[in-house]
């Protein structure tokens, strides 16, 4: 008898712990990504307009200062975040943005912050991505709210860096030395403005500022196979496979981590949308590096749509000139082997490939007939892209 409680009382304990185990992936990405929202009410409980001036408390009781900052924003149509990772396409998708007269452009304010923190300017992981957050979503915050009082690392991120100021067309021909309130005034004189970032783990860890600004998050993704190419050769990972052991091993372990943190990234990105609040499905849009650049006619106009953009003439010579990356969305199959390609396919679960609509393949052969796309039709339907 005794034999037989215990026998019941194991098998009540192994199912409780299967049923842990096995919980819907729905509670584990969902719990993991807005716990960290229910617990920093730094940023969401503090009014934005406070968030810019916390830095200098004697500006708390200025009204004149608070009036102006809310009287820009209020003026305002267009916020937009370009959200990605690197290598995956968002320079291109914000030069979009860019090019419009009435648009003022950040470009990757993340990179700003890691090099202020004198980080490693490649490290994305969860990890080190999180440790920024709080600095870049504050950041955000100044930047739809065109207040850089106390950003120094904006300025002086401008004058070390020409590409910077030239990423922005807002800024072109802005005088050194630059001072925040130059940058305040050419904000405000546009009517719109566009973040590139590829340094926030999940758009829902920026609710504060996404919701207070009504900002549209344009998500891009691309092929796994291909970032890992374009990361591959960006950070030389490569360079010295030839030297010893060691070094081929350190350089196999980055491109795996790179592979598996971006993958993770998708996943749990869509899923954070997918089941999170309505207010971010209804700010959301998905778009593919291979879409937009092999389909732009198509692609750059829904995601104009979206933005509350027409389809101006300029975008449209610019997407049917020949300087448009046309036909480049699977250019990486003519750069890898297969068995490169295969280990990022081991690495990256299948619900990515199937969730973005990409096909795995399965020999060199597949990989080389360039008459077969590797990119599956996407049906765009709001959220979630059924296939076609």
């Amino acid at each position: 008898m005794k034999f037989h409680h215990r026998l019941t009382f194991a098998i009540t304990l192994l199912l409780a712990l299967l049923f842990l185990i096995l919980s819907p992936v729905k509670e584990f990405y969902y719990g993991r990504i807005y716990s960290h929202i229910a617990t920093d009410t730094q940023w969401i409980q503090q009014p934005a307009v406070l968030v810019v001036s916390s830095e200098n408390p004697s500006n708390l009781n200025n009204t004149s200062i608070l009036d102006e900052q809310a009287a820009a924003v209020k003026g305002r149509y267009i916020h937009i975040l370009v959200h990605a990772r690197m290598r995956t396409g968002s320079s291109v998708t914000a030069s979009l943005f860019n090019d419009l007269p009435d648009f003022f452009y950040v470009y990757e304010p993340g990179h700003m912050i890691v090099e202020e923190k004198q980080l490693d300017l490649y490290a994305d992981s969860f990890k080190h991505l999180e440790d920024i957050r709080p600095d870049l979503v504050n950041f955000l915050h100044c930047i739809y709210n065109c207040s850089f009082g106390g950003k120094t690392l904006y300025t002086r991120s401008l004058q070390r860096h020409k590409f910077m100021r030239q990423n922005s067309k807002a800024l072109a021909g802005i005088k050194t030395p630059i001072r925040e309130g130059d940058l305040e005034r050419i904000c405000r004189q546009k009517k719109h403005i566009v973040v590139k970032t590829v340094r926030l783990n999940n758009v829902a860890l920026a609710e504060s500022a996404l919701r207070q600004y009504h900002v549209r998050v344009i998500h891009v993704v691309r092929d796994p196979r291909a970032m890992m190419l374009s990361r591959r050769n960006m950070q030389k990972l490569s360079g010295n496979m030839k030297r010893n052991k060691a070094s081929r091993d350190v350089f196999v372990y980055k491109l795996k981590k790179i592979i598996t943190d971006y993958c993770t990234w998708l996943e749990d990105n869509y899923l954070s949308v997918d089941r999170g609040p309505d207010w971010i499905k209804k700010q959301y849009f998905l778009i593919r590096y291979e879409d937009l650049i092999d389909r732009p006619r198509t692609f750059v106009k829904k995601m104009f749509k979206f933005a509350g953009l027409p389809l101006d003439n300029d975008t449209v010579a610019r997407i049917q000139s020949a300087k448009w990356w046309r036909g480049h969305g699977e250019e990486w199959r003519s750069h890898v082997t297969f068995k490169e390609v295969d280990a990022v396919q081991e690495l990256c679960p299948d619900s990515v490939f199937k969730r973005f609509g990409y096909k795995k393949l399965s020999s060199e052969a597949q990989l080389i007939d360039r008459n077969t796309s590797v990119v599956v039709p996407l049906k765009y339907t709001g959220l979630d892209p059924h296939l076609v």
